[in-house]
Protein backbone atom coordinates (compact mmCIF):
# COMPACT_ATOMS: atom_id res chain seq x y z
CA UNK A 1 0.00 0.00 0.00
CA UNK A 2 1.19 3.53 -0.91
CA UNK A 3 1.19 6.49 1.84
CA UNK A 4 2.32 9.20 -0.06
CA UNK A 5 3.68 10.03 -3.92
CA UNK A 6 5.34 12.92 -5.50
CA UNK A 7 4.30 14.12 -9.21
CA UNK A 8 6.83 15.92 -11.13
CA UNK A 9 5.77 15.40 -14.32
CA UNK A 10 5.15 16.34 -17.77
CA UNK A 11 1.31 17.56 -16.50
CA UNK A 12 -0.60 15.40 -19.05
CA UNK A 13 0.40 12.29 -17.64
CA UNK A 14 -0.16 13.65 -14.04
CA UNK A 15 -3.71 12.04 -14.00
CA UNK A 16 -3.26 8.40 -15.72
CA UNK A 17 -0.30 8.20 -12.53
CA UNK A 18 -2.95 8.74 -10.25
CA UNK A 19 -5.30 6.70 -12.44
CA UNK A 20 -2.09 3.90 -12.27
CA UNK A 21 -1.35 4.30 -8.26
CA UNK A 22 -5.20 5.19 -7.21
CA UNK A 23 -5.31 0.99 -6.56
CA UNK A 24 -2.61 0.96 -4.09
CA UNK A 25 -3.24 3.98 -1.88
CA UNK A 26 -4.04 3.23 1.77
CA UNK A 27 -6.56 5.87 3.25
CA UNK A 28 -4.87 9.10 4.16
CA UNK A 29 -1.84 8.38 1.30
CA UNK A 30 -1.22 12.20 0.57
CA UNK A 31 -0.01 13.42 -3.20
CA UNK A 32 2.15 16.05 -3.75
CA UNK A 33 2.28 17.85 -7.38
CA UNK A 34 4.51 21.00 -8.20
CA UNK A 35 3.97 23.77 -10.31
CA UNK A 36 -0.16 23.50 -10.34
CA UNK A 37 -1.05 27.30 -10.47
CA UNK A 38 2.02 27.79 -13.08
CA UNK A 39 0.89 25.24 -14.98
CA UNK A 40 -3.04 24.94 -14.24
CA UNK A 41 -4.24 23.89 -18.05
CA UNK A 42 -2.28 21.07 -18.02
CA UNK A 43 -3.29 19.95 -14.65
CA UNK A 44 -7.32 20.80 -15.20
CA UNK A 45 -7.95 16.79 -15.74
CA UNK A 46 -6.40 16.07 -12.90
CA UNK A 47 -8.59 18.62 -10.66
CA UNK A 48 -11.63 17.48 -12.48
CA UNK A 49 -10.78 13.80 -11.51
CA UNK A 50 -10.42 14.95 -7.98
CA UNK A 51 -12.95 17.28 -7.47
CA UNK A 52 -15.78 14.98 -8.86
CA UNK A 53 -18.14 13.59 -6.14
CA UNK A 54 -17.39 10.34 -5.24
CA UNK A 55 -13.66 10.71 -5.97
CA UNK A 56 -12.67 9.97 -2.55
CA UNK A 57 -9.89 12.93 -2.69
CA UNK A 58 -9.44 16.29 -1.08
CA UNK A 59 -7.14 18.75 -2.59
CA UNK A 60 -5.78 22.02 -1.34
CA UNK A 61 -2.96 24.36 -2.89
CA UNK A 62 -0.39 25.67 -1.07
CA UNK A 63 1.20 29.01 -1.73
CA UNK A 64 4.73 28.19 -3.10
CA UNK A 65 6.00 29.29 -5.77
CA UNK A 66 4.21 28.11 -8.95
CA UNK A 67 2.08 26.59 -6.41
CA UNK A 68 2.15 23.37 -5.00
CA UNK A 69 -1.05 20.59 -4.81
CA UNK A 70 -1.66 18.68 -1.54
CA UNK A 71 -4.30 15.71 -2.15
CA UNK A 72 -5.37 13.47 0.52
CA UNK A 73 -6.87 9.88 -0.39
CA UNK A 74 -9.60 9.60 1.85
CA UNK A 75 -11.01 6.39 0.21
CA UNK A 76 -14.18 5.97 -1.60
CA UNK A 77 -17.52 5.46 -0.04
Amino acid sequence: MLTSASFSVWTPLALPTLKLAEPRFKKGAMVVADNNVAAKNGYAELMQYIDRPGSGYKRSSLPFSGGLLLIVYLGKD
